[in-house]
């Protein structure tokens, strides 16, 4: 799999989350449907947000796993979208997934997935040239 000039602006825009964030690396990760360990220090359980300044229920707290991945797409949307000049176009799912590594072994069958995860490109459904040859490379990866 090769990155396509967006792929390369999303691969960019995940690299750059520690510039933004001090409470977050970036472990291995690839943009393929981007797959990624972010960690992250300073982040204690809570049961519960206490509602205060800046904070509501149902939103995301400074510093959270979901105000940084919302970051990160919205950030790589503007500067694809201004690349190709498609001005508020949709570029991401609307959601993620995510799932909290609690061993070393964990950790290690992910960072497997994460660097495997393009050579099955050539079969995975999302890629327009499995199902026909012909199509042009629209897509990040």
């Amino acid at each position: 799999m090769r990155l396509n000039q967006y792929g390369e602006i999303a691969h960019k825009c995940f690299q750059a989350i520690p510039q933004h964030f001090d409470n977050a690396a970036v472990d291995e990760f690839v943009v393929m449907h981007v797959h990624g360990v972010i960690v992250l220090s300073d982040v204690g359980a809570r049961h519960a947000v206490p509602v205060t300044r800046g904070e509501r229920f149902g939103h995301s707290a400074a510093g959270s796993l979901a105000t940084i991945v919302r970051s990160f797409k919205s950030i790589a949307s503007k500067r694809i979208n201004d690349s190709r000049k498609t001005l508020g176009e949709t570029v991401w799912q609307r959601n993620y997934s995510e799932h909290v590594i609690r061993d070393q072994g964990s950790l290690q069958r992910i960072r497997e997935y994460i660097v495997n995860n393009p050579q099955r490109w050539d079969s995975d459904r999302e890629n327009p040239m499995a199902a026909n040859p012909e199509a042009k490379d629209v897509w990040l990866g």
